[in-house]
């Protein structure tokens, strides 16, 4: 049986960078260089989980992922956020992963770096 993550997180980003970060999320899912377990209809369908905001609301414009997808597949969003890490810079962002054994991660992410933490939060 499959195992589930919860992903949700964000970028902050300048307005102008929206539609560099939303390129580099529709190529990326094309790649074939992530091996034979990530099926292209997977990395699209789990790629749905990205919003992009339509207009800029006062300075500063936020991306935004949200879904629940097999543990397997993890890797592949995660990949994509380092993909915008490397080709953008200074963005800023939080990323949550909560694991279904009750695991949680985070990425926080300062000027284009990020920084993994473990369980946050005392449940």
């Amino acid at each position: 049986m499959a195992k589930y993550v919860s992903v949700k997180g964000w970028l902050e980003c300048e307005y102008s960078q929206i539609k560099e970060i939303k390129k580099i999320i529709d190529n990326y899912k094309t790649r074939t260089n992530m091996g034979s377990i990530f099926s292209s209809e997977n990395m699209e369908f789990y790629n749905k989980g990205w919003r992009y905001p339509e207009e800029i609301i006062n300075w500063t414009a936020y991306v935004f992922y949200g879904a629940d997808i097999k543990e397997s597949y993890l890797e592949f969003i995660q990949d994509e956020i380092k993909e915008i890490l490397k080709k953008i810079t200074y963005i800023d962002g939080m990323f949550f992963f909560y694991y279904e054994e009750g695991e949680i991660k985070y990425w926080k992410i300062i000027d284009s770096k990020m920084k993994e933490e473990k369980n946050i939060f005392n449940y």
